[in-house]
C-alpha cells in the first residue's frame, strides 16, 4: 500500500523468543505486542522528523495524516500509514507577491513564483492558494471559477523509495532490539 510501511521481523529470532517465553502464559505474546507497538511508535516520529526535513511544512500538519494501527494479542500485526488529501499550497508557508504567490513545497528547492496566484479567505475560513480557472482558448477567467492549488499528498511523498527504505530498515532493526528486551522484561517480571 502506498504510504505504509512494513517491518520485517527475523523468524529464528521469533522461535527463539517463543521458545524462551513458553512456561509464562501468553509470554510471547506480550514481548511481540509491547515489541511491535513500541517500534510503530518510534517508527512514526522518525517520519515525522524525516519528512519535516524534507517538506516545508510545520510538524503539526504531518502528524495529521499518520495514523499508527496497533498491534494486540489476536492481530499480532501493526502498521503507520500516511493517508491524506493533497496539502493546500497555503501551508506550505507562500507569500504573496504582485505577480502571484511564491512557495517552497521542498526545503532543498527556492521559492518559486506562480504567475497570477494569489491567496484567500473562503467564507468557511479555508485559507488557501487560488487561481483562476482556464477557459476554452487558453485565457484565465475574469472572475471565477477559481481553483485551489495544492502540494503533495504526504503519504505521496513517504511513498518514495529513497524515503521509505532507510525507515524500514531502521524499523526492522529496532523491532529486533526492541523484541529482546521485551522478552527479557518479561521474564524478569516473572521471576524465570
Amino acid at each position: 500500500m502506498a504510504g505504509s510501511v512494513a517491518i520485517k521481523i527475523d523468524k529464528a529470532q521469533l522461535k527463539a523468543v517463543e521458545n524462551m517465553l513458553s512456561d509464562v502464559k501468553n509470554g510471547s505474546k506480550k514481548a511481540m505486542t509491547k515489541a511491535i507497538n513500541t517500534t510503530l511508535s518510534k517508527t512514526k516520529t522518525r517520519i515525522k522528523k524525516d519528512l519535516g526535513k524534507k517538506l516545508s511544512l510545520p510538524a503539526k500538519r504531518i502528524n495529521q495524516d499518520l495514523y499508527v494501527n496497533k498491534a494486540n494479542y489476536s492481530d499480532m500485526s501493526g502498521s503507520v500509514q500516511a493517508i491524506g488529501k493533497p496539502v493546500s499550497l497555503f501551508e506550505f508557508g507562500t507569500t504573496q507577491t504582485k505577480k502571484g504567490a511564491k512557495a517552497r513545497v521542498y526545503k532543498a528547492n527556492k521559492k518559486d513564483l506562480i504567475p497570477s496566484s494569489f491567496h484567500a479567505t473562503m467564507r468557511s475560513g479555508h485559507k488557501g492558494v487560488f487561481r483562476r480557472a482556464l477557459r476554452g482558448g487558453g485565457k484565465r477567467v475574469h472572475r471565477l471559477p477559481i481553483e485551489e492549488l495544492t502540494g503533495p499528498r504526504i503519504e505521496d511523498v513517504l511513498a518514495k523509495d529513497e524515503v521509505l527504505e532507510p525507515i524500514e530498515s531502521d524499523a526492522s532493526d529496532m523491532l529486533a532490539q526492541e523484541l529482546d528486551k521485551q522478552a527479557a522484561e518479561v521474564l524478569r517480571r516473572h521471576k524465570l
